[in-house]
């Protein structure tokens, strides 16, 4: 789920809590209720409003933390302290607004109707908060993360030859061996091309669902394996040209897996 289909939704659920909160006022209490059914109105779709308001503050507190920071306590710590800062905001905001159309009124003093407030209701708002936060984090910010986790593999490789550059597709090639400090790629065309790079590196950049180690010296693309055999006491991989490979142990089963697939 990306952010804006979360804050769609909270919005939908938003509305309709808040118009169910109003239809309990104008039914129940507005005969006898003391304020007016403005008020009333305001004080039901007001209340989740202004907190739809200071979500972009909830999640770039909840983002803060889970990409910055590696310690949890010192995550914990940003939460709760953006966690109070949101939440007495909000009530404030709340409280404001309700005091211009109804408290400006009355002998009980701004802040301490205000105090009163944040002693009633601030359990409820951190509360909310970490709802927020932890939607945040399992809807969006852990399909971000695995996105971003998932490595670039390459589909072709620069290979230089005689003064020219040309690039070799992945799809291309049947194995690639060591050769010093350099690889020798095959490629279905029957050509050796030779690149300076270790082998781990080329390992590394190739996707292990289509490449895989048969030595220490070898990787094959899976999709030219035909079968394995044993011979003389020795495993080895027949490739769709016929050619064999040096199959080690130590590979044998990830290689066998591979195939079944």
């Amino acid at each position: 789920m990306s952010q804006k289909r979360l804050l769609l939704w909270v919005f939908h659920s938003f509305t309709l809590i808040a118009g169910i909160q109003f239809l309990q006022y104008y039914i129940f209490y507005n005969s006898s209720y003391p304020f007016p059914y403005t008020a009333n109105l305001v004080n039901s779709f007001g209340t989740f409003y202004t907190y739809l308001l200071l979500l972009p503050l909830v999640f770039y507190s909840a983002k803060s933390a889970f990409s910055n920071l590696e310690n949890r306590v010192q995550r914990m710590l940003l939460l709760v302290l953006s966690g109070l800062l949101v939440s007495m905001l909000h009530l404030f905001v709340m409280h404001f607004v309700n005091w211009l159309q109804i408290y400006q009124w009355t002998e009980d003093p701004f802040w301490n109707s205000y105090r009163f407030l944040i002693s009633k209701w601030l359990h409820f708002e951190l509360i909310a908060y970490f709802l927020f936060v932890l939607a945040w984090r399992f809807l969006v910010f852990e399909k971000k993360g695995s996105e971003a986790s998932k490595p670039e593999y390459w589909t072709q490789i620069k290979v230089k030859e005689a003064g020219l550059v040309s690039f070799v597709p992945v799809e291309e090639i049947r194995w690639i061996e060591a050769y010093d400090n350099y690889i020798k790629v095959r490629t279905k065309k029957d050509k050796f091309h030779l690149v300076r790079m270790p082998l781990r590196e080329i390992e590394a950049k190739l996707d292990s669902g289509h490449f895989k180690r048969i030595h220490r010296s070898t990787i094959v693309a899976i999709r030219e394996v035909v079968a394995i055999h044993q011979d003389n006491g020795q495993y080895r991989v027949l490739l769709e040209d016929n050619s064999t490979l040096k199959l080690s142990r130590t590979f044998k089963k990830s290689i066998e897996d591979s195939i079944r697939v």
